[in-house]
């Protein structure tokens, strides 16, 4: 894997009624790849693009990063002076997650499980 591997990049969306945008994604062509949408969250997928829908769980859109090693990449954002919007922690379901917002206040999430 290569040092400053991200993760996979996911387009996170928050929606307000995940049926109807489940019905309106896969018109586009989107497939389910994973998910539990008896609790309110989706991955899709079309081409190279994940995209997640989540109904209860965000405050706002995110641009996430998935199965990278966050530590790692905390260490080498703040050694090029990115500041940390909340630093590497341990998250309700047993996966380390960290966020920055770029300048434009855009939120990047990183999430990974210890066996990613």
């Amino acid at each position: 894997m290569e040092e400053n591997f991200l993760g996979e990049f996911e387009l996170s969306l928050k929606v307000k009624e995940l049926a109807r945008s489940m019905d309106f994604y896969h018109k586009l062509g989107f497939e389910r790849v994973d998910g539990e949408p008896a609790k309110g969250w989706v991955v899709l997928r079309c081409g190279d693009l994940r995209l997640g829908l989540y109904q209860g769980h965000l405050e706002t859109n995110l641009m996430s990063f998935l199965g990278g090693n966050v530590k790692s990449i905390v260490h080498g954002l703040k050694a090029k002076n990115v500041e940390m919007f909340s630093d590497a922690t341990q998250e309700t379901d047993g996966s380390v997650g960290a966020t920055v917002v770029d300048p434009d206040g855009n939120i990047i999430y990183f999430n990974s499980f210890t066996d990613e």
